[in-house]
């Protein structure tokens, strides 16, 4: 399966989603048409788009929508962004700033994370095993990033004015180290994860 024959499914199943049946749920469903060796292509293909949005802006991003984005946080809002087609997904990735003009609500971006989840049950519906995991590019593990609404403002003016936020979670991404990806394998980069709340010190209490 090529790129375009991945991006013509997740569109299909965006476009396909009615009020008893989500964007995963019709996914799962086109995917179940296929032979198992698609399957496999277009779970190649899924990580793939997860392993280039694991970046630092679009981390950024996550805590701005969501409020903070631990690494589960982040898979779900990346499967968000994918689930979002590729013109949102590619726009994304070249200036995170853009995602200001996308509808969002908490509920979608965690409802996303089964879209992750829609190959292997596909594979399984069609074959009764589990779904070979595909040999993929690795995710890169990085550090940094604001850790006041302020540096995100500069890094994110629109997506950042919109949000609203007045508190900023000073976590590092939970970022895979070489070789590992968040639901498969130990072994993650973190920093300190608290809140800073206006006359609040770092460990949450009265400053």
């Amino acid at each position: 399966m090529d790129i375009d024959g991945f991006w013509h499914l997740i569109e299909d199943a965006r476009l396909g989603t009615t009020p008893g049946e989500d964007q995963a749920a019709v996914l799962v469903r086109l995917l179940a048409r296929l032979a198992p060796q698609e399957i496999t292509a277009f779970q190649r293909r899924y990580r793939e788009c997860r392993a280039r949005s694991c970046t630092e802006p679009l981390w950024v991003a996550a805590c701005l929508i969501d409020g903070e984005a631990d690494d589960e946080g982040f898979d779900s809002f990346r499967d968000w962004l994918i689930g979002l087609g590729r013109v949102r997904f590619e726009a994304a990735l070249a200036d995170p700033d853009s995602l200001a003009a996308v509808p969002w609500d908490g509920r979608s971006i965690e409802d996303a994370e089964n879209l992750a989840q829609a190959a292997p049950d596909a594979y399984r519906q069609l074959t009764g095993g589990e779904l070979p995991l595909p040999d993929v590019a690795l995710e890169r593990a990085f550090a940094g990033g604001p850790r006041t609404v302020q540096e995100a403002s500069h890094l994110l003016p629109r997506l950042t004015a919109r949000a609203g936020r007045t508190a900023w979670r000073t976590v590092t991404v939970a970022g895979p180290l070489a070789g590992a990806f968040p639901d498969e394998q130990d072994g993650f980069v973190f920093r300190t994860v608290d809140w800073q709340h206006p006359g609040r010190d770092s460990a949450g209490g009265p400053g």
